[in-house]
């Protein structure tokens, strides 16, 4: 994320349930919205979680950029992951 954005946030729904990412250069924040919806199963940088509505997790973000993003600012790839708890 370029050094001028301090934080971005968005929501959107995925499979009944009301998801809502917020993200700085320190955070990503995820938020289950949804309270009639079961358990959702988020995976950030190989690290699973199981949140219930109402629940927020924190995943800083403290490891450096690994990639040169536009205009050579450094990036680092998040690949959030929304399963529905089967493997």
């Amino acid at each position: 994320m370029p050094s001028e954005v301090a934080s971005i946030a968005f929501s959107f729904n995925y499979r009944s349930h009301e998801i809502r990412l917020e993200l700085s250069h320190a955070l990503l924040k995820i938020s289950v919205e949804s309270d009639a919806a079961p358990p959702v199963t988020v995976m950030v940088d190989g690290n699973r979680a199981e949140l219930v509505a109402g629940q927020t997790m924190d995943f800083p973000l403290d490891r450096p950029a690994s990639v040169q993003g536009a205009r050579g600012h450094g990036a680092r790839v998040l690949r959030p992951a929304l399963t529905d708890g089967g493997d």
